[in-house]
């Protein structure tokens, strides 16, 4: 005898399972076309921030979008300073500024990587 749901509940933890699979598939292929064409992959670039960060600004979030790029924020007293730092790395100079906003105390940074 054919267990109906059985079959159904197997087909879409396949078809789940298979998104996911698309899903890593695509990132991979970003981080090796990134790589292919001399940009930085993900890591490098955080590790350039985590050095780069002034002592009193905290990451708040970071994130890749659809197309691999970096974009994320930061919490700092001084945008201005923060800046200057990003700009002393070349893996985190090419961070562009897209806003900020006051937030408990600090002022947060919007960045993010330009379109390739």
């Amino acid at each position: 005898m054919i267990d109906a749901e059985r079959i159904d509940a197997r087909t879409a933890e396949l078809r789940n399972s298979g998104r996911d699979r698309l899903a890593a598939d695509a990132v991979n292929r970003a981080d090796r076309a990134a790589i292919a064409s001399g940009v930085p992959g993900f890591a490098a670039t955080l590790d350039a921030l985590a050095r780069t960060l002034p002592d009193e600004a905290r990451l708040r979030a970071v994130a890749r979008d659809g197309d691999g790029r970096l974009f994320g924020t930061v919490a700092t007293v001084d945008p201005d300073t923060l800046r200057a730092a990003l700009r002393r790395d070349p893996l985190t100079a090419r961070l562009r500024d897209s806003g900020q906003r006051q937030v408990e105390g600090a002022i947060e940074v919007t960045l993010g990587e330009p379109a390739r």
